[in-house]
């Protein structure tokens, strides 16, 4: 696992720390070494809840289903959820958000933000998405078709 960002951006003034990348590249064990739970939040959580009260699997067809319903209600629709985790704890990690548009309104919202970029390479992420629970199997065969490279 590789991370970039400009990391002397990280002081006591920072308020928000947004982790990208792609799936399975590593954030969420990122955010699980830094231990801030109560500052931890996933971008994907608040659409398992949902799914889970409709009584659907949890994999990725229902998660990108409900992102793109919710998003095309309000493309900031998480935005206040996230604000209620700074405003509570005074740090916001943020794991894996789904839009730009999220990305650019927390800046503007926040200006003591840093963005940290997670890569990881094509095997250790393939090893990641066959552990991980509900991952379909479809998607990460199509994956792995589309994303043939070396690393």
């Amino acid at each position: 696992m590789k991370i970039y960002g400009d990391m002397s951006k990280l002081n006591s003034k920072t308020r928000v720390i947004i982790l990208i990348g792609e799936s399975g590249a590593g954030k969420s064990t990122l955010s699980e070494f830094l231990d801030m739970p109560e500052s931890w939040f996933v971008s994907s959580s608040l659409m398992i809840d949902i799914i889970t009260k409709r009584g659907l699997p949890i994999n990725h067809d229902t998660i990108h289903r409900v992102a793109n319903e919710k998003y095309g209600e309000n493309p900031y629709w998480q935005i206040p959820h996230m604000l209620e985790v700074l405003d509570k704890t005074g740090l916001l990690l943020l794991d894996g958000p789904r839009r730009t548009d999220e990305v650019k309104r927390l800046l503007e919202v926040c200006l003591e933000t840093v963005i940290v970029r997670v890569v990881t390479g094509f095997q250790e992420r393939q090893g990641r998405l066959k552990h991980r629970d509900g991952a379909d199997t479809r998607l990460k065969e199509s994956w792995q078709t589309k994303s043939q490279r070396p690393d």
